[in-house]
């Protein structure tokens, strides 16, 4: 069963659960109109920020659920009740739209993928193959399927130290990047692959390095008004503001670089 397939089995759970969380608004006022946005894990911060701001000029109310881009791909495709979707992957977008679900998107964010150690403890980790000489050092990554973890894993597979480390018993996976950073924040890993963003916003940890672009797939996050939303005006509206100067400048600040085109 390919990793689609499997994926959308998962979610299929999921949905009647998140369907069930939608019907307890019934008991709000008609005119009160709601807005349901799946973020990709990474863009938690700022698209709760940003909820809030156009909460407080539209008066529609705004939920954010935010996870693993596949896992919440998954969960659209099988029927979740969804309005907007930001992806930290092009490859969940192209399979939306495969399933004629998308009714707008646009190319919207880029990242970078950074090194990260425990800031309170002294580490001789300031470079990727500083990991495998280390005794016991492990390293945590999103998991397989996960965007954060595909470009770690094929980051690491292109300096040629993934398979060291995978045979050694030293990668530990996370649900999503923001889990694989906690593992570095709390000691559980010695040293973590994640987003520059995620760096940016933990004080519990330090990025020592950078990786080059050129050895993964480009970090692309596009944002997606789901055909779901198509009669939802409020929804439409939370899509435009989502690509605003506004809200870009919101993104940039937290670090994420603004990709402008279709």
């Amino acid at each position: 069963m390919n990793s689609t397939r499997l994926a959308v089995k998962i979610a299929a759970g999921a949905v009647a659960a998140v369907s069930a969380a939608g019907c307890e608004d019934d008991s709000r006022p008609a005119s009160r109109q709601a807005v349901t946005v799946f973020a990709a894990a990474s863009t938690k911060d700022v698209v709760e920020s940003l909820a809030v701001a156009f909460e407080r000029t539209s008066h529609v109310q705004v939920r954010v659920s935010p996870g693993s881009s596949n896992q919440l791909a998954a969960q659209i495709i099988a029927g979740a009740p969804a309005d907007v979707f930001i992806s930290a992957s092009s490859e969940w977008a192209d399979k939306l739209r495969d399933s004629n679900l998308v009714e707008s998107q646009s190319r919207f964010l880029s990242n970078r993928l950074v090194l990260v150690t425990p800031r309170r403890a002294a580490s001789s980790i300031r470079y990727p193959a500083d990991m495998v000489p280390i005794d016991r050092a492990r390293v945590s990554l999103a998991g397989e399927n996960v965007p954060a973890g595909r470009y770690a894993e094929q980051a690491l597979r292109s300096l040629e130290l993934f398979d060291s480390l995978a045979s050694a018993g030293r990668i530990v996976r996370g649900g999503d990047v923001r889990m694989a950073l906690s593992y570095v924040e709390l000691g559980e890993a010695d040293a973590g692959v994640v987003y520059a963003t995620d760096a940016r916003a933990s004080s519990h940890v330090e990025a020592v390095y950078v990786f080059d672009e050129s050895l993964h797939d480009p970090i692309r996050y596009p944002i997606i008004l789901l055909k779901s939303a198509e009669k939802n005006e409020a929804a439409q509206k939370l899509y435009e503001f989502l690509v605003s100067d506004e809200a870009k400048r919101s993104f940039a600040a937290a670090g994420f670089t603004i990709v402008d085109g279709q």
